[in-house]
């Protein structure tokens, strides 16, 4: 890392804004602290607090530890320069439909109401010009697009889950 100050900001951040994060390990909630984050990453408290003044460089496996473990961005932005807000995050929801018949059926509504929308901001790109009404309109694009990204992730997932179940039980990689 190149600038030490970030790193000790961030994880000075982490132990002050952040008291409770999702350990991704045990699916469960956790007061970050110094002890938490030296068990995670199996350092002393000695170090952690070294690391907290900025007496020690906190090297990049410490960090992939708190990765691993928090899934924080803000790591990923502190090693590779990146825009937060650019980010895709694919739900970690891997469930499949309940019902195929209740999925369809929404999922035709769904995506049905996703293309009048897309529909919709062909025109207001057509036009050139952009009013409230068309604000609106593309608020709504916006989330028809990720609800419908988000839907069909979680079909790939739950599909790819299960043919590697029946591929695994076959002996085929």
């Amino acid at each position: 890392m190149e600038d030490m100050r970030c790193d000790v900001e961030l994880l000075n951040a982490m132990l002050n804004e952040s008291p409770h994060v999702h350990d991704v390990h045990t699916d469960r909630w956790v007061c970050l602290s110094a002890k938490q984050l030296a068990d995670w990453t199996n350092r002393s408290l000695q170090t952690i607090s070294d690391y907290r003044t900025g007496k020690t460089n906190i090297p990049i496996e410490f960090w992939r530890a708190v990765f691993n473990r928090t899934c924080d961005l803000r790591v990923v932005a502190l090693l590779v320069p990146i825009d937060l807000y650019n980010v895709e995050i694919n739900p970690r929801q891997e469930r499949g439909p309940e019902s195929p018949g209740a999925f369809f059926r929404e999922a035709l509504v769904a995506e049905s109401e996703y293309h009048e929308q897309a529909k919709a901001l062909c025109e207001i790109l057509a036009d050139g010009k952009i009013d409230d009404l068309d604000a609106r309109r593309v608020t709504a694009y916006d989330d028809a697009y990720w609800r419908h990204r988000v839907r069909d992730a979680s079909l790939h997932r739950a599909v790819l889950r299960r043919y590697s179940d029946y591929a695994g039980r076959l002996g085929v990689s």
